[in-house]
């Protein structure tokens, strides 16, 4: 049999005696359920996981509502709560960040593609100018080739 390693013990500490706890409560052990709700509130002092934090305060509020602490049972409900709402802001701010990464990378598609019809625009202008230049240029070609045509009918015509 494996045995858990005892960072994991340390984090899962609260939680697991809290649970215990409550066994003992339902064991008719008052006494046990009493000592080890308060290892369960010592452990709850060292860092864990907020998830197991939330687990154990949830189950610390049940034990100390099952002994008859009332205002114990109130604060670990209401820690419970808070760690709870936390998670769940945590999971809509991560949401949140999700769209707000895949808006970012329409926006950069959006830039390229109208980089893109940008850099169009500036080849299209780029090119209607010099298909304009070289209009112009045959222009004067044909008006040269039409002259020089008069010229040589004139010609023709005296001989």
């Amino acid at each position: 049999m494996k045995t858990v390693p005892m960072s994991w013990a340390r984090w899962l500490a609260p939680a697991l005696l809290a649970d215990r706890a409550w066994c003992e409560w339902h064991c008719s052990e008052p006494r046990k359920a009493t000592a080890l709700a308060a290892a369960a509130e010592q452990a709850l002092l060292q860092p864990c996981d907020t998830d197991d934090r939330a687990l154990a305060t949830a189950r610390l509020a049940q034990v100390c509502e099952a002994l008859g602490d009332a205002a114990a049972a109130q604060r670990h409900r209401a820690e419970s709560q808070s760690l709870h709402a936390a998670r769940e802001a945590g999971n809509l701010v991560s949401e949140i960040g999700a769209q707000v990464e895949s808006v970012t990378s329409q926006m950069r598609r959006g830039e390229e593609i109208v980089g893109g019809v940008e850099d169009l625009s500036t080849d299209a202008a780029t090119a209607l100018d010099a298909i304009s230049r070289a209009t112009g240029e045959a222009g004067e070609h044909a008006s040269r080739i039409a002259e020089t045509a008069a010229q040589q009918r004139r010609q023709v015509d005296t001989l």
